[in-house]
């Protein structure tokens, strides 16, 4: 169980897992957060590849390979077939800290607590760009599989794809968002309807559809899209206020913008000439 030392997302968390080992971790800065965990002597932490921003001496990477399924189900799920392990190697306390490509927010998810099982999305990071995982970092035993969905307009229009990541296991993961996070326990039969890419993760418990607005008028013009998931309890519900292909797109039609307002203006003379 994650509990946090003090208020603020600066102050230090301090990890039980089911084996009773004590890990403290930190989540650092505001719109652009960091995670730091520290590691006691041959502890260990797992992420993907190209995620770790710092750490201390002592501290040693091993790559290693999963099994031809476990692999195939890690590709799936937007994964490498191998998995970076940092160890301390060292006699005194080491630290680490990952960081997600883009601007984000980092969620911490004890699996234990959780029912050991959470669906977290693959966002673009742009209108161009591939997927982004949701899965940054893990400490013990998290496993990250591909979980396909079941109905075929949730990976049409669902704006996610077919395929969710899904983290199993007893151990503490962490997961990157953007904007406010919102988390809401959703009653059993209670529906809770929501932009699909302000979908950060969701209990399995939680039936997931998409469904058409209703109206041709408020798809051409209100300007929401053409469909809204549609969330049914009973579980865990994790929101983000705004998802990375949003901001990518602001992001595009701004720079477009200054493009436009930099271009030569021909005088009246020139024209006239």
């Amino acid at each position: 169980m994650a509990e946090s030392a003090g208020p603020g997302a600066c102050f230090p968390y301090v990890y039980e897992s089911v084996d009773g080992r004590a890990t403290c971790f930190q989540i650092l800065g505001a719109d652009s957060q960091l995670v730091q965990v520290n590691l006691n002597p041959n502890d260990a932490v797992s992420s993907e590849p190209g995620a770790m921003c710092y750490m201390s001496d002592g501290i040693e990477m091993e790559t290693s390979g999963t099994g031809f399924v476990e692999g195939i189900q890690r590709w799936f799920a937007g994964e490498s077939f191998f998995t970076n392990t940092f160890v301390n190697k060292g006699n005194v306390m080491g630290y680490i800290a990952f960081a997600p490509p883009t601007f984000s927010r980092i969620v911490h998810l004890d699996l234990a607590q959780l029912g050991g099982d959470m669906l977290c999305q693959q966002a673009p990071s742009s209108a161009f760009e591939q997927l982004q995982n949701s899965y940054l970092c893990s400490v013990g035993d998290v496993k990250v599989f591909a979980s396909i969905q079941r109905r075929v307009s949730v990976g049409f229009f669902g704006g996610e794809g077919f395929v969710l990541q899904r983290l199993k296991g007893s151990g503490l993961a962490f997961i990157s968002a953007s904007g406010t996070i919102v988390q809401r326990q959703l009653a059993d039969g209670e529906i809770m309807v929501v932009d699909a890419g302000c979908t950060v993760a969701i209990a399995p418990t939680v039936d997931y559809q998409v469904q058409y607005v209703g109206s041709v008028k408020r798809a051409l013009f209100g300007g929401e899209g053409l469909f809204y998931a549609h969330l049914k309890g009973p579980g865990l519900v994790m929101l983000q206020s705004l998802p990375h292909a949003r901001y990518a797109k602001q992001m595009m039609q701004s720079g477009r913008g200054l493009s436009d307002e930099r271009k030569p203006v021909a005088s009246m003379f020139s024209v006239c000439s």
